[in-house]
């Protein structure tokens, strides 16, 4: 096969290819091959502890015949893979005793195994042996013997394939591989580093013009001209193809045959495609695209360029994909609206640009402006979000002015009477507007209603309430039914409640914890009990019954008759003689009718005439 590299051709035989997919497959096996190795010690010992029979387990389990065993696996491999060559009479160990004649069947891990714990298990301590075999694991001590067992594997593959001429096979010969490495020392000597580039700019005469300076300095950096670069690097590849080091120089350091040597390494086997993808992330920034255009002359040039690589995937061609496809989304993008071409979005900007020029500022238009309006719009041939965006609009305008209304019918309705309430009710309901609004304003409406039927039925069963005489159980009866029938809001229980409760003891007690809070917090943490019922009968301390007030009288006039007599003193005999008389002159009562205060010894109301 044959191949331009550095404006010259080279010439690939079938020979080497073979002879480098060979070579590419069993270094392969290689890696697969330490991977085993170091997850059979990880399993083994990786997680335990150190400890005094750490370095003996070790040198147990890897003695003898352990690790020539583990080799024999990838002789199996290589059993299997000489099939690919018709080869089916080859046993097991007539590859191994070829492969391992001159070691007497040993492979090379398990004599530089052997090698180690004789120098270092053996004498040493517990603690330098586990130290040791950690350190050697760690530098891949162990993994290069492995390393050269299977490529002992892959010389027997390729020399048995030559012998047999079951395939062309070129082999790279010592000399040429040591006269390829001699020019690549050479080469990578010539690369001009930062720290080259300061010694030379240090070692050329200050005196020197700027024209001069700069033509000393391309001089002195210039230990290898282009042109001996070329040849050297040309011939290296002829002499030595397998190294990926040498690819490696040619792509970053002579760029105009990165593509010509890309296409020799990919007919050899040698894996350069970290390489080129780090020369096309270096070459194709993502962070340089200011514009859709800019992304899409960016993957026009990277699929050109992956194309000169023979590569069919890329990771910047995936990120670059979404940045396009980010664009493209935008693209088809209408305030949040994603449509299924650019021409329907621009098509749905055109719309809605039409008609908001149809009815203009919406905040000035009248109710029956927006009503008409919205009919031509429902039959405008125009994008279905568009459309219903500016219906909304419009609609919301139409709310607003319906709310504004309503509130100016509404202004003051905490004063209104209940005919202006009705009233108003009437026209919110008549009202050309949606449901859902009317019912939020009918409301405010209702909650007047109810304050004002209840302020109305507190007043009327008030009286009611206080006409009413403890124990008279018809007329309780009958005032109840009145309330429970009559009564328009929850006022009503509240008496029920009371009126129940009407009776003598419930009386006392009420009036005990009036004249209880009268007397301070002592006394009413005594009377404390009777406060559920002093709650009841008062309807929360609204209302003060006749016959609690009567009652509150006597407590008083027994509590204080009863203070000397509580502590112990003796009245004196004058005061004990007129204390009948001022208690009769200065004692009262209340009217059962109307609550008026009274002499206790009065027939009749003087205010209401009422008797008592």
């Amino acid at each position: 096969m044959e191949f331009n590299l550095l404006g010259r051709k080279i010439e690939i035989s079938e020979g080497r290819k073979n002879y480098m997919k060979i070579l590419a497959d069993y270094k392969e096996i290689a890696r697969k091959a330490k991977q085993e190795f170091n997850k059979d010690y990880e399993n083994t010992f990786g997680l335990t502890l150190f400890s005094s029979s750490y370095a003996e387990k070790f040198c147990n389990k890897y003695s003898g015949d352990a690790l020539t065993n583990f080799v024999m696996r990838y002789v199996k491999e290589t059993k299997k893979y000489l099939l690919n060559f018709g080869v089916y009479d080859l046993t097991d160990k007539e590859i191994w005793n070829t492969v391992s004649v001159e070691r007497h069947g040993i492979s090379y891990l398990q004599l530089r195994m052997e090698d180690f714990i004789l120098e270092y298990c053996s004498d040493s301590t517990d603690q330098e042996a586990v130290s040791r075999i950690k350190a050697n694991f760690e530098s891949g001590y162990f993994a290069d013997a492995l390393d050269r067992d299977i490529l002992a594997l892959c010389d027997f593959v390729t020399n048995y394939i030559d012998e047999k001429k079951l395939a062309e096979i070129e082999f790279v010969y010592q000399k040429d591989a040591n006269k390829a490495e001699a020019i690549f020392e050479n080469l990578k000597d010539d690369i001009l580093t930062d720290e080259k580039a300061v010694d030379i700019l240090l070692s050329i005469p200050e005196d020197l013009t700027d024209e001069e300076f700069d033509a000393e300095y391309e001089k002195r950096s210039s230990n290898i001209n282009a042109s001996d670069k070329n040849k050297l690097a040309f011939e290296m590849i002829e002499l030595d193809p397998r190294k990926r080091q040498y690819y490696e120089y040619i792509f970053k350091h002579l760029p105009q045959a990165k593509y010509d040597i890309v296409a020799i390494a990919k007919y050899l086997s040698i894996d350069i495609a970290k390489l080129i993808e780090e020369d096309i992330k270096n070459t194709y920034r993502i962070n340089s695209i200011m514009c859709e255009d800019d992304a899409i002359k960016m993957m026009a040039a990277l699929k050109e360029t992956m194309e000169k690589f023979g590569v069919s995937k890329s990771q910047r061609k995936d990120e670059l994909e979404k940045v396009l496809k980010d664009f493209d989304i935008a693209a088809r993008t209408y305030e949040n609206v994603l449509y299924d071409t650019r021409e329907l979005r621009a098509k749905a900007e055109n719309d809605d640009k039409n008609l908001k020029n149809l009815y203009g500022d919406a905040s000035l238009l009248d109710k029956n402006s927006c009503k008409e309006f919205i009919s031509q719009i429902s039959i405008t041939d125009c994008e279905d979000a568009i459309k219903h965006k500016h219906i909304q609009l419009l609609e919301n305008r139409i709310y607003a002015l319906d709310k504004e209304y309503l509130q100016n019918l509404l202004s003051g309705v905490e004063s209104f009477s209940e005919n202006e309430c009705n009233a108003v009710r009437e026209q919110i309901k008549e009202y050309d507007t949606i449901e859902d609004i009317k019912k939020s304003f009918i409301s405010k409406i209702d909650e007047r209603l109810y304050s004002i039927w209840d302020e109305e039925d507190f007043k009327r069963f008030s009286e009611l309430y206080m006409q009413t005489q403890p124990d008279d159980y018809n007329r309780i009866q009958e005032n109840t039914g009145v309330v429970k029938t009559e009564g328009r809001t929850k006022t009503k229980e509240l008496f029920v409640e009371a009126l129940n409760s009407l009776i003598a003891p419930s009386v006392e007690a009420a009036a005990k914890y009036a004249v209880a809070k009268e007397g301070g917090m002592f006394s009413s943490l005594l009377n404390i009990g009777k406060k559920s019922t002093y709650e009841t009968l008062t309807l929360n301390g609204k209302v003060m019954h006749p016959a609690i007030l009567n009652a509150m009288e006597k407590v008083k006039a027994e509590k204080s008759n009863g203070l000397f007599s509580k502590f112990g003193f003796k009245k004196n005999a004058s005061i004990t003689a007129q204390a009948p008389t001022q208690q009769n002159e200065g004692s009262t009562k209340f009217c059962s009718n109307c609550g008026t205060k009274i002499n206790a010894d009065s027939k009749f109301c003087s205010n209401c005439g009422s008797k008592n």
